[in-house]
């Protein structure tokens, strides 16, 4: 349903979020 499908979204998201994050930090420390 349309409500599961939002919260699947949203989770993705997070994750995709927490992702970058974490690319970014081994990025920073990789200079």
């Amino acid at each position: 349903n349309y409500e599961e499908y939002l919260s699947v979204l949203s989770n993705a998201r997070e994750l995709a979020r927490k992702k970058d994050v974490a690319a970014l930090r081994i990025l920073s420390q990789a200079q």
